[in-house]
């Protein structure tokens, strides 16, 4: 009995998801989303926006159009009465690109998925990831996967990773896949390493990757089923200021 329990305890811990409650705050280029069919969704906060200013907010669609703005008012959104702001059926599904401004405190208060689409992810060069559960108590060494997850595409395997400390990349059964401390080098101040990933399989980026840069892209969702791969259309700087009056 003892060993067939042992058998069944292996093989749940190999299936291991390791999903992120809360999930972490995500400063980033952008939030890119995707509506599969066409119908009224919402940019959705939930957490504590600490800025006087509160944070203001862009939706843009693939051809750098204004889709909706506004400004999230500093303050505390609880889960089950978040802050919301509609975003209209328009008569088209497809791509958004989500842009939030707020500072490095207002991102740390409030953790990822930041609509209510069902695909959501965070890209693509330079991350701040916010632990918003149990804290990185040492984040200068190789810790435990952390809360996002991320797919490498077909064509486009490897991705360069920098940061300042130490980073590791998991499998979903939690196993080390890489290790920047032997699998790559330290360059300056800062440890540099090239991934290749297999297309279809999701990573999730280890507790340690907190801030750090990725060359060309990556992008990173708060739960394995959000992951996709946004519309390459999407601009990071589509000048939606000429349209703010």
């Amino acid at each position: 009995m003892r060993t067939a329990m042992a058998f069944v305890l292996a093989a749940l811990a190999s299936a291991q998801v390791w999903a992120v409650d809360p999930p972490p705050g995500v400063e980033c280029n952008g939030v890119y989303c995707r509506e599969k069919e066409d119908r009224e969704w919402s940019v959705r906060i939930a957490g504590e926006v600490v800025s006087p200013a509160g944070v203001c907010f862009v939706v843009t669609g693939i051809e750098g159009n204004v889709i909706v703005r506004g400004l999230i008012p500093k303050g505390v959104y609880p889960a089950a009465t978040p802050f919301k702001a509609g975003v209209p059926k328009d008569g088209v599904t497809g791509d958004y690109l989500l842009t939030l401004f707020g500072t490095q405190a207002d991102f740390g208060g409030i953790p990822a998925p930041f609509t209510d689409l069902p695909l959501e992810v965070y890209g693509k060069t330079f991350f701040h990831v916010i632990s918003q559960g149990a804290a990185r108590s040492k984040p200068q060494t190789v810790m435990e996967p952390g809360g996002l997850y991320f797919q490498v595409p077909a064509g486009a395997e490897e991705v360069t990773i920098t940061q300042g400390s130490p980073w590791s990349i998991h499998g979903l059964d939690g196993k080390i896949v890489f290790d920047v401390a032997r699998q790559g080098k330290q360059v300056g101040k800062s440890w540099e390493g090239t991934f290749k990933g297999t297309p279809g399989t999701t990573y999730v980026l280890g507790h340690a990757l907190y801030w750090f840069y990725a060359k060309p892209q990556l992008f990173a969702a708060a739960s394995p089923d959000r992951w996709f791969l946004p519309d390459a259309r999407l601009q990071l700087d589509p000048k939606w200021w000429r349209q703010m009056k």
